[in-house]
């Protein structure tokens, strides 16, 4: 929203009708993070505790607050 410049978003229900409307106001500052803090915390609290992949496992990128992953895993589950 920042990026583009939207001020407002109306928000939606699983049949498109609208239920609501979201500012940036109303949205926490927790959401606007550097893009290196969200990949330490996909990397070490996703991928390393939840997951246990420590050592090996997806290679975890950040632009723009988008978190892209690639790579694989030791395991299929």
């Amino acid at each position: 929203m920042e990026v583009q410049g939207v001020r407002r978003l109306v928000v939606v229900d699983d049949g498109d009708r609208p239920v609501g409307i979201v500012s940036r106001r109303d949205l926490p500052g927790i959401f606007l993070r550097e893009d290196d803090d969200i990949r330490s915390e996909v990397s070490e609290d996703v991928l390393g505790r939840t997951l246990g992949l420590r050592t090996a496992g997806p290679v975890v990128e950040v632009p723009d607050g988008r978190v892209e992953t690639g790579g694989t895993v030791p395991y299929r589950a």
